[in-house]
């Protein structure tokens, strides 16, 4: 069976995921992440914007984490 990744990204497993790439965040509403961290997605972007999703992190920041940079964990 074919699964849809992408779908099943930040809904299945409580929402976990795990980043795959490091990145520096370039505005005070994003998510500075590295390799590996673990996070929550809390809403998987909105109407206008959907590549950007609002995360937190193990240690209890939040912030915007593009989507690209997510795997199911």
């Amino acid at each position: 069976m074919i699964v849809d990744l992408e779908t099943k990204l930040g809904v299945d497993n409580d929402g976990r995921v795990f980043c795959i790439y490091d990145y520096e965040a370039q505005n005070p509403d994003e998510l500075t992440v590295h390799c590996g961290d673990r996070l929550s997605v809390l809403r998987r972007g909105d109407d206008k914007e959907t590549a950007w999703w609002w995360v937190k992190a193990t240690n209890g920041k939040e912030g915007y984490v593009a989507k690209n940079l997510l795997a199911v964990s």
